[in-house]
């Protein structure tokens, strides 16, 4: 009888490891892939992000934008953990923001420390985020564009230190003028292989 009541102790103390084991903190979900954009709580000032699907290394790839078409062109770009995103730019811009499968949502702090919250709807082509890397009137250049839903869009290059105006981008053919220059654009920025 003790062997039994031993065994039973045994067994039950087992039992119990393996559920206080089991009881531990949920798993993280899995990292969300898509682009998204829409519109910060400064209505003339766009954002998109693009996020890439999981790498075997843990991590995946964000891309990121913000544009007014003015005087703001900011990207933020690198690998990150989860579906939380933590980016800070050379000048000092950060952007935060969280993930999921329908949205990201989060805040831009832009360089001139002005904080702007955003909520923006996962994108349906043509909405989404276009870049064009390359050489404009003999200049490298690095343009973006981020195309909402609802067709409107915001654009701006960056010439070394100078803001260059854009053109209206034709989704279709994926064209714009940059300064006075003709130029083909990336495309639609495809998550699964930036």
């Amino acid at each position: 009888m003790r062997r039994l009541t031993g065994f039973v102790v045994a067994v039950l103390l087992a039992l119990g490891t393996l559920m206080v084991a089991g009881c531990g903190a949920a798993s993280s979900p899995a990292p969300v892939s898509g682009v998204f954009t829409g519109k910060s709580s400064d209505a003339n000032l766009f954002v998109a992000v693009a996020a890439a699907t999981l790498k075997e290394s843990g991590t995946h790839g964000v891309l990121a934008y913000a544009c007014d078409g003015d005087k703001v062109s900011q990207w933020f770009r690198g690998a990150v953990s989860g579906n939380s995103v933590d980016r800070t730019a050379t000048n000092g811009a950060k952007l935060t923001a969280t993930v999921s499968a329908g949205s990201v949502k989060g805040t831009l702090t832009l360089a001139d420390g002005r904080a702007l919250d955003f909520e923006i709807p996962a994108a349906t082509k043509p909405a989404g985020l276009y870049r064009f890397d390359g050489t404009v009137e003999g200049q490298p250049a690095l343009g973006g564009w981020i195309v909402l839903g609802s067709g409107e869009q915001k654009g701006l290059a960056l010439s070394g230190s100078t803001l260059l105006k854009t053109g209206s981008l034709n989704t279709t053919t994926q064209t714009t003028t940059i300064s006075s220059s003709s130029v083909t654009v990336v495309g639609f920025i495809n998550p699964l292989t930036f």
